[in-house]
């Protein structure tokens, strides 16, 4: 049996103005690209079997890419022909005509793959796209094609497509003219062809930490979390927030604090982090964002009193010296890391741990306040993109108690920004990397899947002045970002490879920007 993903074409225009060009099997769902969850379904339905992806011959394929589409065979297509012509092409190219064929589109998820052969998958669907039509339900509900299709005779099945032109439907219907059509139904089917199905299909797999519960459901968020301080911050946060920075976070509902519980207006938007990680968007793109993030901080500082130095300082203090201690002796007993030892990262030796910390402490404190409303987690993963209304929407903050907490030093948030944009956070989380380690002898061996489209990104936060007070990017807010890298692993007990990851990307930054710095520091 040969299983192709036809993935040949680039995504409709709604979905390119969010992502650019890419395949459809590329599109992020729950921080994976969509060919993670379709070759998952394959390996549990059709282990063994021979796969081959056909993707357009002129796109740039990473490392990260190669990794989600792991064994199975590319076959690289003329962007320019139609399926029809996309499809015999690589059943040509790939020798399958005398071979039982499976066909699944690029854009389609299914929840299962049905043990026989000779069957059109069909599913029911309200919605009033330009899908071949299988038949109208009594209920106004119609069955659809819905991208899966068998084909026990690969030689008919070429036949067949060679006669109808560029008509895919009238294909199946020829092949079936001749042999014996099983209609199969689908109760579970996720259509990631248009923008309105593809982030339905995102509400059914999210992404969430060891300590917090995320369900999506009739148009708002439920957070839960044992955690009942974390769920009482976060959700005062929210309600504490001025009317004038209000717009740029979802509505809080209703917060439960006896059961550590809060509800959330759902934004059907996509995340600066799946933007990034899996998108190819220009430079106006970037710059659209780095102006919205602006326009954030330029109303986050308007509206904070600089009364309230003490208790800036204070929470400033908190989240850099406190945490950092914090953590590092959470990485001492959890990891068993020798925090008084050099490190040794992809080759180059480093000072100890707690030596690096105490440095990126004093460079950060060095740095000018910035007072603002405080996030206090600002990531791409945490941000979302409403081009509708031309301005991010920020999710998940660090929390406060009371509204006079709400202000804190700002160059943390935008330092936070910058561990996704220049510190490629997103990219780790997504699992684009590999990675060998020894926390005894304290040696790490770290290679990110960084493409062309991620590398300019950076390349243009870097030069962007996203406050009016800093001298540049790396001068005032890196510190303070490496930090960040270098005291996260105790959050992520749940994946030990991304715990050694996310410290080896915050020695890797350090020995970057600070010990292989020609002139001894950033500039």
């Amino acid at each position: 049996m040969t299983i192709i993903l036809t993935a040949a074409a680039y995504v409709k225009d709604e979905l390119r103005n969010e992502f650019g060009l890419v395949p459809p099997c590329f599109l992020p769902i729950g921080n994976r690209p969509l060919i993670h969850w379709q070759r998952q379904l394959l390996e549990s339905a059709r282990k063994g079997e021979r796969t081959i992806v056909s993707l357009p011959e002129e796109f740039e394929l990473t490392d990260l890419h190669l990794k989600y589409i792991g064994s199975a065979e590319i076959v690289r297509v003329p962007s320019s022909l139609s399926l029809v012509e996309s499809l015999l092409y690589v059943i040509n190219v790939s020798n399958s005509y005398d071979d039982e064929i499976t066909v699944i589109h690029g854009d389609t998820l299914v929840d299962h793959l049905p043990d026989k052969s000779d069957f059109l998958g069909v599913a029911e669907s309200l919605d009033g796209y330009d899908w071949d039509e299988q038949s109208t339900k009594d209920s106004g509900a119609q069955e659809v094609w819905c991208g899966v299709f068998s084909f026990k005779d690969g030689s008919q099945l070429v036949r067949s497509l060679a006669i109808a032109g560029s008509n895919f439907r009238q294909a199946v219907e020829n092949y079936f003219q001749i042999r014996k059509l099983t209609i199969h139904h689908f109760d579970s089917w996720w259509d990631c062809g248009h923008l309105n199905t593809y982030l339905r299909a995102k509400t059914k797999i999210t992404t969430q930490r060891s300590f917090n519960s995320l369900i999506i459901d009739a148009g708002y968020v439920t957070k839960s979390s044992a955690d009942l301080t974390k769920m009482r911050r976060e959700a005062c946060w929210y309600d504490s927030l001025p009317l004038d920075a209000k717009p740029y976070t979802p509505a809080l509902y209703e917060f439960d604090e006896m059961n550590g519980i809060y509800r959330l207006e759902y934004l059907p938007f996509p995340s600066l982090a799946d933007t990034f990680v899996f998108g190819y968007q220009d430079k106006a793109h970037w710059l659209r964002i780095l102006n919205f993030y602006r326009d954030w901080f330029k109303l986050s500082t308007s509206l904070a009193n600089r009364a309230q130095m003490e208790v800036i300082l204070r929470r400033r203090n908190e989240l850099i010296v406190k945490k950092t201690a914090q953590r590092l002796e959470a990485m001492k007993e959890g990891l068993q890391i020798d925090i008084d030892s050099p490190l040794v990262i992809n080759g180059s030796t480093l000072p100890p741990l707690a030596k690096i910390a105490e440095h990126l402490v004093e460079e950060a404190l060095a740095k000018p306040v910035v007072p603002g409303i405080l996030h206090g987690d600002l990531c791409f993963s945490n941000t979302l993109l409403d081009y509708r209304n031309s301005r991010i929407r920020i999710l998940d903050p660090r929390g406060a108690d009371s509204a006079e907490e709400l202000i804190g030093d700002i160059t943390y948030d935008v330092s936070k920004v910058l561990h996704s944009a220049i510190g490629y956070y997103d990219l780790i989380l997504a699992g684009a990397f590999s990675i060998k380690y020894d926390h005894l002898s304290l040696t790490y061996d770290l290679d990110l899947a960084i493409g062309s489209a991620h590398q300019a990104v950076k390349d243009q936060f870097f030069g962007y002045q996203l406050l009016p007070r800093f001298k540049s990017v790396a001068h005032d807010a890196i510190p303070t970002m490496i930090l960040l890298f270098l005291t996260m692993p105790p959050l992520h007990q749940d994946n030990p490879y991304r715990q050694a990851a996310l410290l080896a990307n915050g020695l890797r930054l350090y020995d970057e920007y600070y010990e292989s710095n020609s002139n001894g520091g950033l500039q």
